[in-house]
């Protein structure tokens, strides 16, 4: 017997859709308006566009994409230490950094980089390049298995996502974020991942943002 991953749905008139199914990986629902993939895991739920719809489907009803966040808002001291480790590593040549963020308000977080109000802030051992940076252990009971949020800089570069960012980030359901002109004018990017759908998304939804850190998309 096969194992289910992803389901699929057609948005009909006068016919709700079911609720997130959290123990599929995601599914579809094609509207009206296009199809749009939806996802679930504690704390988190998204309904994204995937493709949109020259014209309106006849006998459908359209769907509304949103992102519904279940955690507190990223304390702005956690926000700060990512770009002050972030400016600190390009101390002798420019190269990214990497962070993971998770959730627990019980956990104590020995060994993390800084706890606070439920959150963890862990800096894990990465390989780090001018250009890209992957986390060394991905596996269960690793930082990256536990991060609901990851984020990485782009030190004196815009903060956008590269095709490598796409790459690596394919197989997550989480939170991504990237800052960049850390010296300058920082300036944060963050989108919901899906499983290689991406769905940007203002930052200030997720994280208490310092003055001197620009939104990228605006609430």
């Amino acid at each position: 017997m096969s194992l289910r991953l992803t389901d699929y749905y057609v948005a009909m008139p006068g016919v709700p859709l079911p609720p997130v199914n959290e123990s599929l990986l995601l599914d579809y629902v094609v509207g009206s308006n296009g199809t749009f993939a939806r996802g679930r895991r504690p704390g988190l739920e998204v309904c994204m566009p995937v493709s949109f719809n020259l014209q309106p489907l006849r006998g459908l009803v359209p769907v509304t994409s949103y992102v519904q966040w279940g955690y507190p808002q990223v304390p702005i001291a956690l926000v700060q230490a990512m770009l002050a480790v972030s400016r600190e590593v390009c101390n002798s040549t420019p190269r990214e950094a990497l962070f993971h963020l998770s959730f627990d308000p019980v956990e104590s977080g020995a060994g993390h980089l800084v706890c606070q109000e439920g959150w963890h802030l862990e800096y894990p051992d990465q390989q780090a390049t001018i250009d890209r940076v992957v986390p060394v252990a991905t596996g269960l009971g690793s930082s990256t298995a536990r991060a609901v949020i990851e984020l990485h800089s782009h030190h004196q570069m815009d903060p956008d996502f590269s095709l490598e960012d796409n790459l690596d980030e394919s197989q997550g359901f989480r939170i991504y974020a990237v800052i960049g002109n850390i010296f300058n004018a920082p300036a944060i990017r963050v989108r919901v991942g899906l499983f290689g759908h991406f769905f940007q998304y203002s930052a200030s939804e997720f994280f208490e943002l310092p003055a001197e850190l620009n939104d990228c998309v605006a609430a």
